[in-house]
Parts: structure tokens; C-alpha cells; sequence
């Protein structure tokens, strides 16, 4: 499998252990109010996720995507799936009722790739730099991960 070492990657990106240490254990115990239980201990490899989400594209052009988006969700941060591998994609792809062949071919391909990249730059463009990220009733965005009381609060100025 590709990809760096997931911690020591978060740990250059945002100063150290400690840093990642505490933004974990925030993260986990929001999670737990949530009744999630987030794994990041799990997580080995930093994943390239264009085929995650060509994998995404392909559901949405064939129609819901939602399971598909909750299940890669699952298996990144609650089971330490490494979401970048084809194999672990096409199994994914397989529970929410697509052919394991058919993702295999598409994700070994380039199709899709330019509709998703195309994508990433509008959202760059549009001043997304990372994740998550939210946009509440085209008027109002939220960065980072943030209290539920804070996402409420957006959500109500939104409709305002």
C-alpha cells in the first residue's frame, strides 16, 4: 500500500505530538457526544483520496451517493480502512451494491478524473481549503471542525 505515515504527517503539519495529541482528543470526545466513535489510533497511512472520490463521482452520475459517502467515512476514521486502495475501495463500493469488477476497471482507469479534479479547483477557487468544510444555504460557510453549537448557530443565520 502507498502513503506516508499518517501521525508523523499530522504531527509536521500542525507542531508536534502534543498538538495532534490534543486535536484528537477533542475531536474523540465531540465524537462520543455523537455516538461515534472516532479510531485515528487505526489510522496507519495518509490517503490520496482522488479515488475515493471518483469513486463518489461514479455513484452520483448512477444516483445516490449517500451510503457510499457514510461508508467510506466509517472505514477511514473508524476503522483505519486505508481508503486510498483500490482493493478496499472496490469492497467498499461492493457492500453499498456496486460490482467489485466494474470499480476495479473504473478506478485502474482515468475516467472520471477530470470531472472530479475539475471539481476540486472550483471548490478551491471558491476559497475551500480544506476539511470540513461547511456551506450553510449557499450564504454562510464554517471551517474546521467545530462545536455542534457553533454549526447550529451558522444554520440559523443561514436561514435568517
Amino acid at each position: 500500500m502507498e502513503g506516508s505515515p499518517y501521525r508523523e504527517f499530522l504531527e509536521k503539519k500542525f507542531g508536534g505530538a502534543v498538538q495532534v495529541d490534543a486535536a484528537w482528543a477533542r475531536v474523540t470526545e465531540a465524537g462520543k457526544k455523537a455516538g461515534i466513535a472516532f479510531a485515528f489510533d487505526s489510522i496507519k497511512l495518509r490517503a490520496n483520496t482522488l479515488n475515493a472520490h471518483r469513486l463518489i463521482h461514479r455513484f452520483q452520475q448512477r444516483g445516490d451517493a449517500d451510503a457510499l459517502v457514510e461508508r467510506l467515512f466509517e472505514g477511514h476514521f473508524l476503522r483505519g480502512e486505508h481508503i486510498s486502495d483500490v482493493e478496499v475501495l472496490a469492497d467498499i463500493a461492493t457492500e453499498c451494491g456496486d460490482d467489485a469488477e466494474a470499480v476495479r476497471s473504473y478506478l485502474t482507469s482515468t475516467e472520471g478524473q477530470a470531472d472530479v479534479m475539475t471539481l476540486v479547483a472550483q471548490v478551491q477557487e471558491s476559497g475551500v481549503s480544506g476539511v470540513p468544510f461547511f456551506i450553510f444555504n449557499r450564504r454562510l460557510a464554517v471551517s474546521g471542525a467545530q462545536p455542534p453549537e457553533v454549526l447550529l448557530d451558522a444554520m440559523s443565520k443561514a436561514l435568517g
